[in-house]
């Protein structure tokens, strides 16, 4: 029954304004920045940087990861570097010209370290792309009342084909909304230079319809009075406050 009520709530999804393209922001940034040496943080064994991009722009592609469990064999045929740390933690003489983070900064305790740490790894001409939950969507409040292991129950539950990345790491959201966003920006020289809102988190509710069908019409009114604030994720791209 609860797979019958998520394609209901794909079919309603369907027709809800498409989301930004995290893929093709990357390419756009590819093709129009000088980019050499590229970190991606908390990707796992799954970079967003494919094999194509890596040879195509002749790109060194490091990444790190606090999984334990990875193994570091498996990173050598798609990293230049991998090391099993969390960003906080992280030390390197480098300087990246990108920095990426998929949802990332709401597993953080601690988000002013993660920004001043972003600040020292970015290249003089470099850019920091970002995607995260906002801390205000209804989902994301109730990820934080629930604890640990009630909320991967009851995902595993509700949501049984959700993936262990959607649910297998603790959740912080530390100051992890727009405007929480733009003041680490502000405190650490940082600037945003561009930004993307998406209002649609519905599918985690999709395993009752009625609640599904309420979270929908109060994304879409929000979404309609464009609330930053309110929205179930966000997408910034930054730079070092004195880059042209």
């Amino acid at each position: 029954m609860i797979r019958s009520f998520k394609k209901f709530a794909d079919f309603v999804n369907n027709y809800r304004k498409t989301r930004y393209n995290l893929n093709q922001g990357l390419n756009n940034i590819f093709k129009n920045n000088n980019i050499r040496k590229v970190l991606e943080v908390g990707c796992n064994i799954r970079p967003l940087c494919k094999k194509k991009t890596i040879e195509d722009y002749n790109i060194i592609l490091h990444g790190i990861d606090p999984d334990q469990s990875i193994d570091l064999k498996e990173t050598k045929t798609k990293f230049e570097y991998f090391e099993i740390t969390d960003l906080e933690s992280f030390e390197t003489i480098e300087k990246y010209d990108l920095i990426l983070l998929n949802m990332v900064m709401e597993h953080i305790k601690d988000n002013n370290i993660s920004f001043r740490k972003l600040s020292e790894l970015l290249s003089e001409n470099g850019v920091i792309v970002c995607r995260q939950p906002s801390n205000l969507h209804p989902f994301s409040i109730l990820n934080r009342i629930l604890s640990h292991g009630l909320k991967e129950k009851i995902l595993q539950t509700l949501l049984p084909w959700s993936k262990r990345g959607a649910r297998g790491w603790e959740s912080y959201y530390h100051k992890c909304n727009y405007f929480g966003f733009k003041k680490l920006c502000q405190k650490n020289n940082l600037k945003i230079v561009s930004e993307k809102f998406n209002y649609n988190a519905s599918h985690y509710f999709s395993f009752f319809p009625p609640l599904f069908l309420i979270v929908v019409l109060y994304e879409e009114f929000i979404q309609l009075l464009g609330i930053k604030l309110l929205c179930s994720d966000f997408y910034l791209v930054m730079s070092h406050k004195n880059q042209k």
